[in-house]
């Protein structure tokens, strides 16, 4: 994950200076189509998604709580993580946009400084 951030910072660095907004272009079309997937999948169902989630993420079953002896789980109801994920989805779905308007206005420099 490290790795990928890095050579994904480094490819925009480099496309940066080489002038070439492209990958503008296609950071806000990736961070949208992700979220709009992942979003379609949460609002189909959301109990699958959200075990799905905790079975990648975690190798064991900590994450699984009994409302009789876990009182987090009456503190934060999976409701409450529901709307974490839509918040997150909303925040990439608003980088996106920001990285085509950013898109747009660099093409549009390019071509009436060229």
């Amino acid at each position: 994950l490290i790795i990928s951030g890095i050579l994904s910072l480094a490819g925009i660095i480099y496309r940066h200076f080489k002038k070439n907004p492209g990958y503008l272009l296609l950071s806000g079309i990736l961070t949208v189509a992700i979220p709009a997937a992942l979003g379609a999948l949460i609002a189909l169902n959301w109990e699958t998604v959200f075990v799905l989630f905790h079975k990648i993420v975690f190798h064991n079953n900590y994450w699984i709580f009994d409302a009789a002896t876990d009182p987090v789980i009456t503190i934060l109801p999976d409701t409450f993580f529901m709307h974490c994920a839509l918040m997150i989805l909303a925040l990439v779905v608003l980088g996106s946009i920001i990285c085509l308007l950013a898109y747009r206005h660099a093409k549009h420099k390019k071509t009436h400084t060229a």
